[in-house]
């Protein structure tokens, strides 16, 4: 282990004079490279069969590419926008992340328990500290043994199971560990991430996996890898006082690996943790932090409780957090409420409360209730960074991230129609760039929009349909899945008498909640075939495939694999769509919608012809050389029309399918800077 140190402390001279070489400056070297690659085009333009020119170029557009590439790697990392998988460099977007992460982690005033603000920052970093130290700094003292009942009457081990926990770890767990860590995961103190250790694995795996098995073989952990800043992460936007922050303990790699090499231990409990537990006592996948107790509402019950967490308490050192504890009561008058709460010591709880990301509650869902929901998606948006990306960068955010704040609502409640139809107002605002403060025009149907690529869609999902589709597997799971804990539950308590959720009828006097899942049923019935999933093969359902059969019949878009393909750029593809939907904004289109439009004649050739979306790219002189000239390098003739019309005479080519798509990218390449300059 000590070796291993060494090794890395030596290492990192080289690697500190690789960084001041080819990455200290690698954002203003991207900017010159990309400046001396354009003036290399130019005189290219000027002379393009001048051997040494073309040479240049080559040389030039290759370095650019290679430092671009390094820049947007360090500034994904930086600004932690893993989201983004394809796309242009996207350097604004980035440095607005990162600015924005800068505010936002910044603590400037903090508020004492006797409610004084402080603004000092070594004050405040006092105030954090001791709040610490008194929270984490307390130990225990001397610990009870268990009560032996919990262990004679309890579910055990077998041998075999306490052997194969037992069993020393391999060289293979160790690996497979190690390539669990994301490798953009920020480095611990030594500045070594896991990125880096997979990258040289071939080289230096046995110093590494030695030295890990060393440390499980004795327990002994050197210093310099021992190593751990905590760092504190705001629970909430604004933090006001020391107890809304997460401290997360940024670890060594080391650090890290024997965290997930304990999860070794953690899966094989996972494996045997049934066979320890009565049937459905616990749910899966429960965390500690999760736990609702439920006692009757009188002394005695809570008394037994309370008994049974101390006791706890004293075995393990564990000890109940008073300050995020809560005493929920129902039909309790005041003074057992009274009692309750000093016997405790908890706050008492009043709903509505977050529970496992969700609101809990025990009325009917509302508008008011789900403005939660629209005021996190509405926060995502407004952010100053999101407004920079393009529409592809938008249907991007759109799909990718406000989807799951919606989704983890929609797949648990039915929501309210009007929450429903307000998120998609705010998705379908956001794509066309439309706020409060300027109004614009949604260029196509959201309909449309919300349909599959292949049909002619972006496949952005609709709120609507999905939040029926989601919670169609509730039914799903009612019908199929008998081994539910809350299956069994509601069978019990509903459906005592029904053989299938199908022909039950809610009783007039059951919860809200079951009479509108019983609701849904009409729009799934055509789904199921003698009460069987008939939309997937295996019969296990799919949301995805629900929510399709809800949009309808729909034409297959036969051009779509060439709109959608991989060897154009995002905002090509995203441009070349809204030219095959007819629906880009140009002065004809202005027209028709009664938009005043100065002058109607295309702006690019001056000539007295009105701007129509086949006039810009069929018949526009501006455009009609360039046009001519690359269809002609690229070996296919292609007649003037709209770009719907040229991408159907693309796909009825007799060639390959990968040139079918490679001359679509050229055209999509083509449409595009043509509308851009005409902006």
């Amino acid at each position: 282990m000590l070796q291993v140190v060494r090794k890395l402390k030596i290492m990192k001279y080289g690697l500190k004079e690789l960084n001041n070489q080819d990455f200290r400056s690698i954002v203003c070297d991207c900017q010159e490279d990309r400046e001396a690659m354009m003036k290399a085009q130019q005189l290219l333009q000027q002379d393009p069969m001048y051997v040494d020119y073309q040479v240049n170029e080559k040389e030039k557009y290759q370095k650019f590419k290679q430092t671009s590439y390094k820049a947007e790697i360090y500034l994904q990392q930086r600004s932690k926008a893993t989201w983004i998988k394809i796309g242009d460099d996207n350097t604004k977007y980035f440095f607005s992340v990162i600015k924005h992460r800068s505010l936002q982690q910044t603590t400037t005033q903090l508020k004492d328990d006797s409610g004084n603000w402080h603004t000092d920052p070594e004050v405040i970093s006092k105030m954090l500290v001791d709040y610490y130290i008194e929270l984490l700094g307390k130990k225990c003292s001397q610990r009870m043994r268990a009560y032996g009942n919990f262990f004679k009457y309890g579910q055990c081990l077998t041998v075999d199971q306490q052997v194969e926990l037992l069993k020393a770890y391999t060289l293979k767990d160790i690996k497979i560990a190690m390539f669990q860590i994301d490798s953009n995961k920020s480095p611990g103190p030594d500045g070594y991430g896991s990125g880096f250790f997979k990258s040289a694995w071939e080289t230096i795996w046995t110093y590494i996996t030695y030295a890990i098995l060393e440390f499980l073989r004795n327990g002994k952990l050197l210093r310099q890898l021992n190593t751990t800043n905590i760092v504190l992460i705001p629970k909430v936007t604004a933090p006001k006082s020391t107890s809304q922050f997460r401290p997360i303990s940024c670890c060594n790699v080391y650090g890290t690996q024997h965290l997930d090499m304990s999860r070794l231990d953690a899966t094989l409990w996972e494996e045997n943790h049934t066979k320890m537990l009565d049937e459905n006592r616990i749910k899966e996948g429960l965390r500690h932090d999760d736990l609702m107790i439920f006692c009757r509402g009188d002394v005695g019950s809570v008394t037994r409780v309370m008994e049974a967490l101390t006791h706890f308490s004293e075995v393990t050192g564990l000890v109940v957090n008073v300050d995020k504890s809560n005493l929920f009561v129902a039909g309790v008058d005041d003074e057992t409420q009274g009692k309750l709460l000093k016997m405790t010591g908890f706050t008492l709880g009043q709903l509505l409360i977050k529970y496992l990301g969700l609101p809990l509650s025990s009325k009917k869902w509302t508008r008011v209730g789900c403005q939660q929901l629209i005021m996190k998606i509405t926060n995502r948006i407004n952010i100053g960074y999101s407004k920079l990306l393009s529409y592809a960068g938008r249907i991007q955010v759109v799909t990718a991230v406000l989807f799951s704040i919606h989704n983890f609502w929609g797949s648990v409640f039915i929501l309210p129609k009007s929450i429903l139809k307000e998120v998609d107002k705010i998705y379908r605002n956001y794509i066309w760039g439309s706020n409060e403060e300027k109004r614009k025009v949604p260029l196509v149907a959201w309909e449309k929009i919300c349909r599959p690529k292949k049909f002619g869609g972006l496949n952005v999902k609709g709120c609507n349909n999905w939040n029926v589709a989601s919670v169609g597997k509730l039914l799903w799971q009612l019908s199929e899945k008998q081994d539910i804990l809350w299956v069994k539950w509601v069978h019990g308590l509903y459906m005592r008498n029904d053989v299938s959720i199908w022909e039950h009828t809610p009783p007039q006097d059951c919860s809200w909640y079951w009479k509108k899942l019983n609701a849904l049923k009409n729009n799934m019935r055509n789904w199921y075939i003698q009460g069987r999933y008939a939309l997937t093969h295996p019969g296990q359902y799919s949301i995805s495939a629900s929510y399709n059969a809800m949009l309808g019949e729909m034409n297959r878009l036969k051009i779509a694999n060439l709109i959608w393909t991989s060897v154009a750029q995002p905002k090509h593809r995203m441009i070349m769509w809204l030219a095959v939907q007819g629906r880009l904004l140009t002065k004809e289109r202005m027209l028709h919608l009664n938009i005043h439009v100065d002058n109607e004649k295309c702006c690019l050739c001056r000539s007295q012809v009105m701007e129509t979306q086949l006039y810009l790219f069929a018949h526009c002189a501006w455009l009609g050389q360039v046009k001519a000239e690359i269809f002609s390098w690229a070996g296919m003739q292609v007649y003037p029309s709209k770009a719907r019309q040229v991408l159907e005479r693309i796909n009825r080519k007799h060639c390959r399918q990968f040139y079918k798509e490679v001359v679509a990218a050229i055209w999509s390449a083509i449409v595009y800077p043509n509308w851009r300059a005409r902006n």
